[in-house]
Parts: structure tokens; C-alpha cells; sequence
């Protein structure tokens, strides 16, 4: 394998981690709190005013959507950050090891 250097590593490859795995290889697996999240961002019309925020479902199942950033808006558009959460084990479940992602 080639050896790469840099002064800044972004690993967003989620709880089961490769990069995390590589760099701290005695630290273990972490610690899975129950709940699968999908995340993105997306650019769409304006939603009401253009800065409301949409949080919808309940501590097991929601979707949170919210702008960020003013720079589409001069385009008449929203740049959305939305966040869906899924609750997969039960809270009470003592397994902690988190789950393959499909």
C-alpha cells in the first residue's frame, strides 16, 4: 500500500470506522448507542421563509431538516442540512457493538 502524507485526516466514514480502526487499533470498538443515522446536504427551494426548520417523529424514528449557509438564498434556494435517526436495538439492549451498515 502506498504511504500518503498529509497535516489533516477527515475520516466521516461512520461508527465502524476504518481510518479510527488504523489509528487507534487498542482502543477497541466504540460504543453503539442503538440508533442508525443517514446524513446530507441538499439544495432546494426555499421551505416557508427560507430559514425554518422541519423536525418531524419521535426519539425512536425522525428526520430534522435546516438551512445552512446564506449564499443559495441570493438564488432564491436553501442549502438543507437533513438528518434521519432510526432506533435499530432496543435502549435497554446491553449489546453495544455496533451494527454492519448496508
Amino acid at each position: 500500500m502506498p504511504s500518503i502524507t498529509s497535516d489533516v485526516l477527515i475520516a466521516a466514514d461512520g461508527i465502524n470506522s476504518t481510518a479510527r480502526r488504523l489509528l487507534y487499533p487498542d482502543e477497541g470498538p466504540p460504543n453503539f448507542s442503538g440508533s442508525l443515522l443517514w446524513r446530507g446536504v441538499s439544495q432546494r427551494t426555499l421551505l416557508l421563509t427560507g430559514r425554518s426548520m422541519v423536525w418531524a417523529g419521535h426519539a425512536d424514528q425522525k428526520f430534522i431538516a435546516y438551512p445552512v449557509g446564506r449564499k443559495a438564498e441570493l438564488k432564491g434556494q436553501s442549502l438543507v442540512k437533513w438528518i434521519a435517526e432510526l432506533r435499530v436495538r432496543d435502549k435497554d439492549d446491553p449489546d453495544l457493538t455496533p451494527t454492519k451498515a448496508d
